[in-house]
């Protein structure tokens, strides 16, 4: 298992890669080499309340074409990656394989509203729950 955490500059992976690619920083990048499955994590604390109106807000953040468009930039960076992907596998000397799958999800620290929107294949997935989520054993 891998991690890198707060990945800006992209060269860091590799000279073919630009410095600063369009899909911005990723949160959390970790590599499962036991089930073939590079994960982008985007990390969200988000501040919510019971009120209609905020939990409104909440969604128009995660969802919405306008707002902060949180669902949008990860998927950007889930296709990065994946378009990407033998040059993250050769960074961490993994081979590659057309059964490595790159998943994308939220890591939160609470529950929140928008994990709940229907329309949209997306896990968040509480910050004590990254391991079980991932499968990923002791090392």
């Amino acid at each position: 298992t891998y991690v890198v955490a707060n990945l800006k500059k992209f060269q860091v992976i590799s000279k073919t890669l630009p410095q600063s690619p369009p899909c911005g920083e990723i949160d959390i990048l970790c590599v499962d080499k036991n089930n073939n499955i590079i994960y982008v994590f985007e990390a969200k604390s988000i501040l919510q309340s019971n009120r209609p109106y905020t939990i409104s807000l909440t969604f128009r953040d995660f969802f919405s074409n306008k707002g902060k468009r949180y669902y949008q930039k990860l998927s950007k960076k889930h296709d990065f990656v994946l378009a990407n992907i033998k040059v993250f596998l050769l960074y961490f000397k993994l081979e590659y394989s057309t059964d490595w799958k790159v998943k994308k999800a939220f890591i939160v620290d609470k529950n929140v509203f928008a994990a709940y929107h229907t329309d949209y294949n997306i896990d968040f997935i509480n910050i004590d729950r990254i391991k079980e989520y991932t499968r990923i054993p002791d090392s």
